[in-house]
C-alpha cells in the first residue's frame, strides 16, 4: 500500500467518524468507536507523511546519483572520444536519452538547433508544389464517391407541381392569366374586385380560361462509352 492509499484510508476513517458524531441519537459506544477511528486516522496520516518523505528522499538520491554518473561518463568520453558520434545508432540513442531526461543527463556531443543562420544550422524550406523540394513525397488524394447534383435536393423541383402522365399528352384547364386590364394583371383570370357602397350598382367581371397541353418527350444523353442513359 503506497502513501496515497494510506492517506485515502485516513480520510475515509475521518469521514466515517464525523458521520457518527453528527448523529443526534449517538450513544457512548458510538463516541468510543469514533474516537478509535480518529486515532487510527491520525496514525495513518503520520504514516503516509513518512512514506512520502522517504520516497522524496529516495527520488532525490536517485537523481543525484544519475547526475554524478552522467558527469563521470562525460569526463570519460571527453578524455577518450573525439567530438561527434561514430555511428547513426549512437546518435539516435543520445537523442532518445535527452528527450526523456533532464538537461544534466544530456550527451554533451549533441548540438541543439539555433535560429541564427550559423554554419551547420541553415534552415531548409520544403514545399509541396515543387516536386524536388518535397512534393514527390506527398501523394495526391482520390475521393471515391461520385459527386452530382441530386434532383430531390434541387431548388425548383421541390416547389413545382409534379404531374404524372399515363398517355403521351395531357390537357389541363387553366385560368387565363395573360395580359392585363387598365394596368392590373389577370391574376384571377381577368376578374376584378371593387369596393362599393350598399345598394349601389355592381360592376360584373368574368374569369376567362384556356387550355394547356403537355406533351411528353424523351431526354437522352450519350457518351463515348458503350453505355447510355435516358430519362423519360
Amino acid at each position: 500500500m503506497d502513501f496515497k492509499e494510506v492517506l485515502a484510508r485516513s480520510n475515509a476513517l475521518l469521514k466515517d467518524a464525523g458521520a457518527i458524531l453528527e448523529k443526534e441519537d449517538a450513544t457512548g459506544e458510538d463516541y468510543t468507536k469514533a474516537d478509535a477511528m480518529v486515532k487510527e486516522a491520525t496514525e495513518l496520516r503520520e504514516r503516509a507523511s513518512k512514506m512520502k518523505e522517504i520516497l522524496d528522499l529516495g527520488a532525490e538520491q536517485i537523481m543525484q546519483e544519475a547526475v554524478e554518473k552522467q558527469k563521470e561518463a562525460k569526463e570519460q568520453k571527453d578524455s577518450t572520444h573525439p567530438a561527434g558520434f561514430k555511428e547513426w545508432g549512437e546518435f539516435l540513442q543520445a537523442v532518445h536519452v535527452a528527450s526523456h531526461n533532464p538537461p544534466a543527463m544530456h550527451d554533451p556531443r549533441l548540438t541543439w538547433f539555433k535560429d541564427e543562420k550559423e554554419a551547420g544550422h541553415e534552415q531548409k524550406q520544403m514545399v509541396e508544389n515543387v516536386g524536388a523540394s518535397g512534393g514527390f513525397l506527398v501523394p495526391s488524394e482520390f475521393y471515391a464517391q461520385m459527386q452530382a447534383v441530386q434532383g430531390e435536393n434541387a431548388i425548383v423541383r421541390p416547389r413545382a407541381t409534379i404531374i404524372r402522365m399515363r398517355r403521351r399528352q395531357v390537357d389541363i384547364p387553366v385560368l387565363d392569366q395573360t395580359g392585363s386590364t387598365a394596368g392590373i394583371p389577370h391574376w384571377f383570370g381577368g376578374m376584378q374586385f371593387y369596393w362599393t357602397e350598399e345598394a349601389a350598382a355592381k360592376t360584373v367581371t368574368t374569369a376567362e380560361f384556356r387550355q394547356v397541353s403537355l406533351v411528353a418527350h424523351k431526354l437522352v444523353g450519350l457518351n463515348s462509352s458503350p453505355c447510355a442513359w435516358q430519362h423519360v
